[in-house]
């Protein structure tokens, strides 16, 4: 008849089990597209998604032309599971320890923030892969691998700025995602006497 999908082995997900997968996949995609709703008017502009966020995404959403979802299917006792989801599908990751404050990639902004320009030195290493088919959603499961990496505010949709003891990295994409591009720029590590 259908597909039961139960999360058992996350003791905060394994409480709901989902019988629509569709049901899944407009309430993710609805986050996903937030910023985009209402022209001029995005949502999520700092890309922080809560329960109550997802509350006021899913009522706008249900309110489109074309009916994306019906509100009343998402009760508010399910918006932290959505977006304990998103988490675990990689499309988001935790700003605070209970996981109700996410930050979801692709809801950033378009633009490189102010400072996130290329590291400079005779120290840097560039690399681009190329795709011949890209493995979507590249950067954003990138940057929620490495959310702990990322500078504070050196982030957006298409690339992030890390930050590693003796190093820092601009990683980036082409607006197709066709091209991957890396800068890395460290101190190289120098054998001490303790070093073996």
């Amino acid at each position: 008849m259908g597909i039961a999908m139960n999360y058992a082995r996350d003791e905060r997900l394994r409480d709901t089990t989902v019988l629509r997968p569709d049901w899944l996949a407009n309430g993710i995609y609805a986050a996903l597209r937030a910023n985009l709703f209402v022209p001029g008017r995005p949502l999520a502009s700092d890309a922080v998604l809560t329960p109550e966020k997802l509350g006021e995404i899913y009522a706008v959403a249900a309110q489109k032309p074309v009916e994306m979802l019906k509100a009343r299917d998402y009760p508010a006792e399910k918006w932290e599971f959505l977006l304990r989801l998103m988490n675990l599908f990689q499309l988001s990751f935790p700003l605070n320890e209970d996981g109700t404050r996410q930050l979801c990639p692709a809801l950033l902004q378009p633009e490189p923030p102010p400072g996130s320009d290329e590291p400079q030195g005779d120290d840097v290493a560039r690399l681009r892969y190329e795709f011949a088919v890209v493995p979507a959603p590249l950067l954003p499961r990138f940057m929620v691998r490495t959310f702990s990496l990322i500078q504070p505010g050196r982030l957006w949709q298409r690339g992030a700025m890390l930050r590693y003891p003796n190093a820092r990295a601009r990683v980036w994409t082409t607006v197709e995602e066709k091209y991957l591009f890396v800068t890395v720029a460290g101190r190289r590590a120098t054998a001490g006497p303790c070093s073996r």
